[in-house]
């Protein structure tokens, strides 16, 4: 329940430095002068991180354990977090290397979270612990989009990222305090938990050639791509532009394009939850 209630903690962190910038781009496009298009370029620069360390961040997981990996990941994300207003400051070419940088440390929160699930949840409650920790990502979106607004109108955009990425630096300190890579390196662990776990762990596997021909000559895995491009589309394109939307084309207030941006989430929240409970059922 440790692992998970972090890993939970994580993703809501994940999210939260990921969408704050969604309301806040709207007062750095006004001080800066940006263009719509330099926003653009500004939204979309995380993603080339992201992209580009998701698949090696899950190949050092299991080689140096998802504790070390999401650790140094949260701490990586949440300094380029905390940095960005300096960046910014420094010209748009340091910002987009800033935002890149910030994606390959959030490329890490999943493959190192599923790293460590699979030592310490059992079989018959990982759809649930799968659920709660995916339902981090609403729950950040949420929070970042309801709050982001108010701390701008407040104490201005900066402290959006002084205070979200402050929150991932605390994460941090519990982590490396209380994460262990499995239950038997766990002194907190008790003998049944850990032998109820150790039960139920992965058999270690000699390092085996991965069938990319065969995966790609799967109807399955390609039907699974498409969905996923598909979905990621609408999502990171309602993330990045609704706030924007609202407040140029509807002309809310900043607050109030956060408010209307969250609504989708909600719901997201809601069923992603209700479908765990009931795959373990």
């Amino acid at each position: 329940y440790t692992i998970v209630g972090l890993c939970v903690l994580a993703a809501f962190v994940c999210y939260i430095d990921r969408v704050n910038i969604s309301v806040a781009i709207i007062p750095m496009a006004e001080e800066y002068g940006w263009s719509e298009t330099t926003k653009g370029f500004v939204l979309s620069s995380f993603f080339i991180g992201y992209m580009l360390f998701m698949a090696p961040s899950g190949w050092l997981a299991n080689k140096l354990g998802g504790k070390i990996v999401l650790g140094v990941a949260v701490l990586w994300w949440s300094a380029f977090t905390f940095l960005t207003p300096m960046a910014a400051t420094l010209g748009l070419t340091v910002l987009i290397i800033a935002r890149i940088a910030m994606g390959l440390g959030e490329a890490a929160m999943f493959p190192s979270a599923y790293n460590l699930y699979g030592r310490w949840v059992p079989p018959d409650e990982r759809s649930r612990a799968v659920s709660m920790m995916v339902g981090g990502i609403p729950l950040g979106t949420l929070f970042a989009l309801l709050t982001t607004g108010w701390l701008v109108q407040n104490f201005g955009w900066q402290s959006v990222f002084y205070i979200f990425g402050g929150a991932g630096l605390l994460w941090c300190v519990l982590w490396f305090w209380l994460a262990h890579n499995d239950p038997a390196s766990d002194p907190r662990c008790s003998a049944i938990e850990r032998a109820l776990l150790i039960k139920h762990a992965p058999e270690p596997k000699p390092d085996q050639e991965i069938p990319w021909k065969k995966m790609f000559a799967t109807p399955a895995i390609w039907a699974l791509i498409i969905n996923h491009f598909c979905s990621n589309w609408v999502l990171y394109m309602l993330l990045a532009w609704l706030p924007s939307y609202f407040r140029s084309t509807l002309d809310l207030s900043l607050i109030n394009a956060g408010i209307f941006s969250a609504a989708p989430w909600l719901s997201m929240f809601i069923i992603g939850n209700l479908g765990g409970v009931f795959a373990d059922k």
